[in-house]
């Protein structure tokens, strides 16, 4: 009995060190194949999963190559593959978010050193940029409309704790100015940044979350088109829902105005995890009405994470894809809604 629970702590072990918190499609080694970009968080490393050639060949595993970057260094948790160093016509550098997990972590970038072979670590280098204690989400946008990428993140703990952006200078070797969105504050969650009023300014939906003592915000961040000063503007709290994870925009009912879709963690019990936000005013003006989506039983779903609009069956409307993780079980997995727009 005592070697049968052995094997199984051992089993769980190995299982935890594989752990993806986040993943994207990118061509890495530009062989016209897409590969997949892994952020391991308890693996400790970014992890770089080469495509083979020819779509037959997709299924096959031991036909993957692997690469593994920063090997036992930081908990990665988000990760992006985006020009942050260099024009646009540069070889794209890897992006990664980390989390402290008490050895220290940071927001920096893989840059390519030897094109020549892209697909061996050390031909990457790794830039630091800002240390961080918990990046929850990071997206890369030109927020200042300069034609250098930015970096916007949310720190869920630690001294910078925050909704933030930095800036980039441009260029080959840039230098980053670090600007507060939100207060300094912990339990930010993830966000979403879209164009408002008419193209002419940044709106980005925001959540903070726990549970003891409760909170649960929605926060609408306006810049009017002033990259330093952004106003806040509360979203109407809701009832009976579980602790936000994921708020996106997306014109739900073709309507015009930007809506909101929002997934929650901590739900079931009659409490929602997964509901929408329908805009009835305008983006001067926002007017938010809740629409139910997923439900509020326990069979319903309890933890979701992230949250997509994309129309999957191609009727003229945006779906929702998340995903869900029963704790302490076998979950939903991931799962779409289809949106009754259309028929």
């Amino acid at each position: 009995m005592a070697q049968g629970g052995a094997a199984r702590r051992r089993q769980r072990t190995r299982r935890k060190d594989r752990w993806a918190e986040d993943a994207v499609f990118a061509d890495v080694d530009r062989d016209g194949s897409l590969d997949v970009i892994v952020g391991a968080e308890a693996g400790k490393r970014a992890v770089v999963l080469f495509a083979p050639k020819g779509s037959q060949n997709l299924l096959d595993a031991s036909l993957w190559q692997r690469m593994d970057l920063g090997a036992g260094v930081m908990r990665v948790m988000r990760v992006a593959f985006k020009n942050v160093a260099g024009d646009r016509t540069s070889w794209p550098e890897i992006v990664v978010g980390g989390k402290s997990g008490g050895q220290g972590a940071t927001i920096g970038y893989y840059r390519l050193t030897d094109p020549s072979s892209p697909r061996a670590a050390t031909s990457w280098t790794y830039t630091p940029i800002r240390d961080v204690g918990w990046v929850m989400q990071m997206l890369i946008r030109d927020i200042a409309d300069d034609g250098d990428n930015d970096i916007v993140y949310t720190d869920r703990e630690g001294s910078g704790s925050g909704l933030r952006w930095l800036e980039s200078s441009g260029g080959d070797a840039p230098t980053w100015t670090v600007h507060e969105i939100s207060p300094k504050e912990p339990h930010h969650k993830w966000f979403d940044i879209a164009k408002w009023n008419g193209g002419n300014s940044i709106a980005i939906a925001d959540c903070r979350s726990r549970t003891t003592p409760p909170l649960n915000v929605y926060t609408l961040w306006l810049n009017n088109g002033d990259w330093m000063s952004w106003e806040s503007h509360p979203i109407d709290s809701q009832a009976n829902v579980g602790e936000c994870h994921h708020i996106a925009f997306s014109d739900v009912d073709n309507a015009g105005p930007k809506d909101l879709g929002i997934t929650h963690s901590h739900a079931g019990g009659g409490k929602s995890g997964v509901i929408w936000l329908h805009n009835a005013g305008t983006e001067a003006d926002p007017q938010w009405q809740r629409g139910e989506i997923s439900g509020k039983t326990t069979a319903a779903g309890i933890k979701f994470d992230n949250l997509i609009w994309h129309d999957i069956d191609k009727d003229g409307d945006l779906d929702l894809v998340t995903s869900e993780q029963l704790v302490g079980g076998i979950g939903l997995g991931v799962i779409w809604y289809e949106n009754p727009l259309e028929p």
